[in-house]
């Protein structure tokens, strides 16, 4: 009998900081990047298109949500397929459907068809940043885990700024359909690139890691059923850890304005006459400011307290949002998006990082499964609920709404004003 991978001697031996891992670690952000381009384009494709079809701001918000409400339910079993099967196959697999789905767009142009292309896009461009996060999530080399995040959410700013400048200057010059063309053969480029080959032998960041992870998970099956019970309880038993607890607060509200921000600039732009460019632009500053300050984040986070920081993010989002429903200019707005992508781009880095220091060591990917499921399940609420609201209120009070959490959260942000480096924060009870 062949032996299984994942008891060759290779996946045993511990990984070492080489140049092949950080070439691997960088070619699965860049595969990811692509596919985030993919559904990031789609996404804005399908709310321009539904708007430009007379589509109700609730029926926009309800495509909206359709990207992420099987995501929401989905992760934590993404994430076990990974553990099973390593990350070629999944990624593949994720890469063909999004790109059948944004070819979906091309051939059936009715707003029935928008609604299956945002179930299959959201979902398995889901899959592919789940697979890649914990790849990299799972690399033990020291300090690692922090580069990899600060590379990974800087490349996913990018490819924000660039997917709405394209997406919006793609659709006023040559229209919907080709746009959706475009972004299908963008998608097929990852899923050709993994189906010839290309991740193989690549165990790059986390390959090994992630192998012992399934020799763990299979050796815990075979104890019986209540170690697989107490696993699955345990999940959520993370949220009674009160610093971990913080850090989730602060990450909802975080991931709550970012969304909000994304969904609701173009219905503003809309509403205030703006072209698909102009609306791109505005996206795409958001965007381009969030990667700028990603950059340099590890170094501010050297210099300054991290909760100290993610107060000033919380504040200045904050305030910009409250202002921005009274501002039409369109060179005003572009500063205060660039502001406001600058802010909230600066917590995201800290808060992956406080996530995987306040962890218990064995528990890292649980850590951050479970902050990507409240991330999915904020995606799939936020656009009902701002799609609702901004049918009954109007498009300002929902701005002001959201500004009011961010705000409120600079207490709790307040009270952790000591950054704990003395120890663990899973210790910290």
């Amino acid at each position: 009998m062949p032996r299984p991978p994942w008891r060759s001697k290779a996946c045993r031996c511990r990984c070492s900081l080489t140049a092949k891992r950080v070439k691997s670690s960088h070619l699965y952000i860049l595969l990811n990047t692509c596919c985030l381009i993919v559904g990031e384009g789609t996404r804005l494709a399908i709310m321009l298109n539904a708007l430009h079809l007379q589509a109700s701001p609730m029926v926009v918000g309800v495509l909206g949500s359709l990207f992420s409400v099987l995501p929401a339910l989905t992760s934590v079993a993404s994430g076990r397929w990974v553990d099973r099967t390593g990350a070629a196959r999944p990624m593949l697999y994720s890469a063909l459907i999004v790109a059948a789905g944004a070819a979906i767009a091309v051939a059936w142009r009715e707003l029935a068809a928008l609604f299956l292309v945002s179930l299959l896009v959201g979902t398995f461009a889901n899959v592919f940043f789940v697979t890649t996060l914990q790849v990299l999530a799972r690399d033990p080399a020291p300090g690692a885990r922090v580069r990899n995040f600060s590379v990974l959410t800087t490349a996913n700013s990018l490819g924000m700024f660039l997917s709405p400048l394209a997406v919006g200057a793609g659709i006023d010059r040559f229209g919907f359909a080709t746009t959706f063309l475009v972004l299908a053969l963008l998608g097929l480029a990852p899923a050709l690139y993994i189906g010839l080959g290309g991740l193989r032998g690549r165990t790059g960041a986390a390959g090994g890691r992630v192998a012992v992870s399934a020799t763990e998970i299979t050796a815990d099956a075979g104890r019986g059923p209540s170690a697989g019970a107490t696993a699955r309880r345990s999940t959520f038993e993370l949220l009674r850890i009160p610093p971990l607890r913080w850090v989730y607060s602060i990450a909802f509200a975080c991931s709550t304005s970012i969304l909000l921000y994304l969904f609701l600039i173009p219905l503003y732009g809309v509403q205030r006459g703006l072209s698909a460019t102009w609306i791109g632009a505005l996206m795409g500053s958001f965007s381009l400011s969030m990667a700028v300050v990603r950059l340099v984040a590890p170094l501010l986070a050297l210099l300054v307290p991290p909760w100290q920081l993610i107060l000033v993010a919380l504040g200045a989002s904050g305030l910009m949002l409250l202002a921005l429903p009274f501002i039409v200019n369109v060179w005003i707005l572009l500063p205060m998006g660039i502001v406001l992508g600058a802010s909230l781009g600066l917590s995201s880095p800290i808060i992956l990082s406080l996530l995987s220091e306040g962890a218990p060591p064995d528990r890292i990917g649980e850590v951050l499964g479970l902050r990507m499921t409240m991330v999915n399940a904020i995606l799939t609420g936020v656009p009902l609920v701002a799609g609702s609201l901004g049918v009954l209120i109007g498009i300002a009070p929902v701005f002001w709404v959201i500004s009011t959490l961010l705000i409120g959260s600079c207490i709790v942000a307040r009270r952790q004003w000591h950054a704990r480096r003395a120890r663990p924060l899973w210790r910290a009870r």
